[in-house]
């Protein structure tokens, strides 16, 4: 009888751990900025001590006012209702302006995490006299769980 009982615990227990589908955390889809130099013939990773970024068009738009040292890249949401994301990228001594243009598709990720939206950059529009260049290094952009191992490979390159 406490076999019986064992058993059926046991089950459960490997029944419930193995539906576990990691959906605690939300589904994500951000765009990863890095930034370069080019100094004496040389590309450099261009390490800023701070940074504040815009969202043009958003009611709140101030999406980041971090430390991009730390990390040598940004990860910045894109608007999911348009074609297109502006960004305004601030600090004390420059100021830079970028618009991605992309093409949206929606994904089926599980019943659980239900659906999320996919990316694939389609160009990159700078503006101002900081931004020097801007190149597309991974054109698609997927989804992801904050438990998976997440890329740190920027999508776009910024020069400055």
């Amino acid at each position: 009888m406490i076999k019986s009982y064992l058993l059926i615990l046991i089950s459960g227990l490997f029944l419930a751990y193995s539906c576990s589908t990691g959906c605690n955390e939300p589904v994500k889809t951000e765009l990863q900025v890095d930034f370069y130099t080019l100094q004496n013939d040389t590309l450099r990773a261009l390490l800023i001590d701070s940074l504040s970024v815009y969202g043009e068009g958003r009611i709140d738009s101030l999406l980041l006012d971090t430390i991009v040292q730390e990390t040598g890249f940004l990860k910045l949401p894109l608007n999911k209702n348009t074609d297109q994301s502006t960004f305004i990228l601030y600090n004390k001594y420059f100021t830079g302006k970028f618009t991605v243009k992309y093409t949206k598709t929606t994904e089926f990720i599980s019943t659980e995490c239900g659906c999320a939206m996919s990316f694939v950059i389609d160009s990159v529009l700078i503006s101002g006299d900081s931004l020097k260049k801007a190149e597309v290094l991974h054109p698609q952009i997927i989804p992801s769980n904050t438990n998976t191992n997440e890329t740190t490979q920027a999508h776009i390159r910024l020069y400055f």
